[in-house]
């Protein structure tokens, strides 16, 4: 089930909805509510290294691996990984939930959370269930907006991933091009 969908939905594990999950479970809400907890919990715990230690990301590679059930999602997805000054994960935000077809993310909701647990640099990435790989207009403007907001407030923004089903393309690779 890890990566299959039911009809455009994410397979169980991804499901993030208690009330469809209590739907096509047959199961009461509360009870969804508890197998969603240990979901996340789950993913949290593998999420970590041998020993507990946070993953290390610094490439696009490495974020798209630790990201890549994004491309399973039914709704754009904007999500901040928040790294430490050895480029560990420290924090794992989902920033905002848009439409099929659109999302929206301010430079206030992507660095709130960098200055709160003091990270020094911060990958961004949403998904596009359409499942095209190209940057949009409006993808562009927002890394260029949080390139600019990040360098104001000395979080520099390592990369704005767009990940599909099984790909994934670098943002800041495209504006380098």
């Amino acid at each position: 089930l890890r990566h299959r969908t039911v009809g455009d939905q994410p397979a169980l594990v991804h499901q993030r909805d208690p009330k469809l999950l209590a739907e096509v479970a047959g199961i009461p809400v509360t009870k969804a509510c508890q197998l969603l907890a240990g979901f996340e919990l789950g993913r949290r715990f593998y999420a970590t290294g041998r020993g507990g230690r946070p993953i290390q990301v610094r490439t696009n590679k490495q974020a798209y691996h630790y990201l890549k059930d994004m491309g399973n999602y039914s709704k754009e997805q904007l999500r901040g990984l928040y790294l430490n000054s050895r480029y560990q994960v420290i924090h794992d935000e989902i920033i905002s939930v848009g439409s099929l077809t659109s999302n929206i993310g301010h430079p206030r909701e992507v660095f709130q959370p960098a200055i709160e647990r003091g990270a020094v640099a911060v990958i961004i990435a949403h998904n596009h269930p359409s499942n095209v790989l190209e940057p949009t207009a409006a993808d562009i403007d927002v890394t260029e907006q949080l390139v600019a907001a990040g360098e104001i407030l000395g979080i520099e923004l390592l990369d704005h991933l767009i990940i599909t089903t099984n790909r994934h393309v670098s943002v800041m690779e495209c504006l380098e091009k």
